[in-house]
């Protein structure tokens, strides 16, 4: 099964607190790589569970934010697999912030890092609070800015390494409990890693 990394557009790893306010919400993910490549999926967020679906792919990525867990459902296959433990925590990052911060340090990290917030701006219509991350990772410095929803938490655009993501067209309102569960005539699979 061909599992699809760039469900989240994530730059760290780390610990997971509770996030400050439950949200219901519907969204599009949009982003790009820095070869230009446009990723879009369609996001569903029920108080701490969320609804990945990608575009360009058959599969669709549920997290639950409580659990710490991530699950990838094949469609074509009916079939499902829980992904690793590092693997959830970095799909998770994204829609949980430690602190309600980006600030978590990034494991692979290998030397000082700085992340301090440096303004508030309006991000597709949401109040959102501008962070700023400078880490060394093999022995080269990288930059990112994130922006985190002010009420919410979670990540509404970051830029990366030549990379971006941005939820759009948010639309708050209630979700179907179905769309997080596991549907019933779908079976567990095995993870295979080369």
């Amino acid at each position: 099964m061909r599992i699809f990394l760039s469900l989240v557009f994530v730059i760290s790893v780390g610990g997971l607190a509770p996030i400050a306010h439950a949200q219901e919400f519907t969204a599009e993910q949009v982003g790009n790589d820095s070869a230009g490549h446009i990723f879009r999926s369609r996001i569903y967020m029920s108080h701490n569970k969320v609804r990945i679906e990608p575009a360009s792919d058959k599969s669709i990525q549920l997290l639950d934010l409580d659990a710490g867990t991530s699950l990838v459902l094949d469609t074509a296959r009916k079939t499902y697999i829980e992904q690793p433990a590092a693997m959830a925590r970095q799909s998770l990052s994204s829609f949980r912030t430690a602190d309600n911060t980006p600030c978590v340090r990034n494991l692979n990290g290998t030397g000082p890092a700085t992340c301090k917030q440096v303004g508030t701006e309006w991000i597709n219509g949401r109040k959102a609070e501008k962070w700023e991350i400078v880490q060394t990772m093999g022995g080269q410095t990288a930059s990112a800015n994130v922006w985190l929803d002010s009420q919410w938490h979670l990540r509404l655009k970051q830029k990366v390494s030549g990379m971006t993501g941005e939820l759009v067209n948010i639309q708050e309102g209630p979700q179907s409990a179905s769309l997080f569960e596991i549907p019933a005539d779908y079976h567990k699979t095995a993870l295979h890693v080369p």
